[in-house]
């Protein structure tokens, strides 16, 4: 599915001609200019606030951007992006009990497979440079959960974008695992489950570091 993503960057004009965009990417937003936090949470609420989103529909922030009939190519790419996260956000509502975890991390994978085909560069640049990908390409806004009055942020890197779900995936299981009472029947299932959690967590850190390391190489290109 990477691969599907990937292909995009032989139909996208380059990212300094696309409308929207400044130095290449999407300009972070945020109503009052702080730092941003260098480290992902602390610790993770299981209640409120919630690690809530605005939604996004790829096909209207990248259809601008898609080569002069070419459309039609990455129609069913971008409707697949926008399903993939609306789903994402479907199955972290803490209140879909009937939702599995393995259901929730099935619908996490196949968000993530999509997003990753955006970091993944199409070929080395004729000039010897390292390619350019399409990773800042799509805006993202997410509450910050470290951010005392509830503000969001807007992040234009497809790495904090699935940092952003799985955390958000965390904190849903998490609330839910917080409601059910500890019994001699669900105790190893439980236990199993937080173990998990602590993966995802794992890979938020993950993420987050790349996403770092990206903006460190951007910034050395001059973008």
């Amino acid at each position: 599915r990477a691969g599907r993503t990937s292909g995009l960057h032989w139909l996208v004009r380059p990212p300094a001609e696309a409308p929207g965009l400044k130095g290449g990417r999407m300009a972070t937003k945020r109503e009052e200019k702080q730092a941003k936090p260098k480290v992902v949470c602390s610790f993770l609420p299981v209640d409120n606030p919630i690690k809530a989103t605005s939604p996004v529909n790829f096909a209207e922030v990248l259809g601008p951007m898609i080569k002069k009939g070419e459309e039609s190519a990455v129609s069913e790419l971008f409707a697949a992006l926008t399903s993939a996260r609306e789903m994402v956000l479907w199955a972290v509502d803490r209140d879909r009990t009937m939702v599995s975890f393995e259901e929730l991390e099935s619908r996490l994978r196949e968000y993530g497979r999509l997003l990753r085909g955006f970091a993944a560069p199409p070929s080395e640049a004729d000039d010897g440079k390292r390619a350019k990908t399409l990773r800042h390409v799509v805006g993202y806004v997410w509450r910050d959960l470290l951010d005392v009055k509830g503000r969001d942020w807007m992040m234009s890197d497809c790495a904090l974008e699935e940092a952003s779900a799985l955390l958000a995936a965390a904190q849903t299981v998490l609330s839910r695992s917080a409601r059910e009472a500890v019994t001699d029947a669900n105790g190893i299932q439980l236990h199993t489950r937080l173990r998990r959690v602590a993966g995802m967590l794992a890979r938020v850190r993950a993420l987050v570091d790349e996403a770092d390391k990206a903006a460190v190489l951007a910034a050395g290109d001059g973008d």
